[in-house]
């Protein structure tokens, strides 16, 4: 059974909003690319997209968090607008600006809106070989 929230928004009128549109975050719509990543064979970094064309919820904010595979983050990228796609791109490098080294790593998007809060996380793996 699904349940409705109901919000008065003025005298006479009523809003019925389905859990559904409340929060239309798609995980589906975030993509990492390329993977593998190889930052010494002429692709300078990965993109992580999240597209809201296909009728997502407008963001205010994307956070991209990396952390290697023993969890340690390795670097944060935040990006605050709406476009339709939003891209935000890490060139390969931890948060003193070193090149990471080779190996498995996890990056957290996670999108935001002020009115609703945080409502959408994704965990992408990414290899970067050298």
């Amino acid at each position: 059974m699904t349940k409705l929230k109901i919000t008065v928004v003025s005298m006479g009128l009523v809003m019925m909003l389905l859990p559904s549109m409340l929060f239309a975050f798609d995980p589906a719509h975030i993509i990492a690319y390329p993977v593998p990543f190889n930052p010494k064979q002429g692709v300078k970094f990965i993109t992580i997209e999240y597209d809201q064309s296909k009728g997502a919820e407008v963001y205010e904010k994307m956070v991209v968090e990396v952390f290697d595979i023993n969890g340690d983050s390795v670097r944060k990228i935040e990006k605050i607008g709406a476009p339709t796609v939003a891209a935000v791109i890490w060139n390969g490098r931890n948060d003193r600006g070193n090149l990471v080294k080779p190996g498995l790593y996890i990056i957290k998007v996670t999108v935001e809106n002020e009115t609703l809060g945080e409502y959408g996380k994704k965990l992408i793996r990414v290899l970067i070989k050298y």
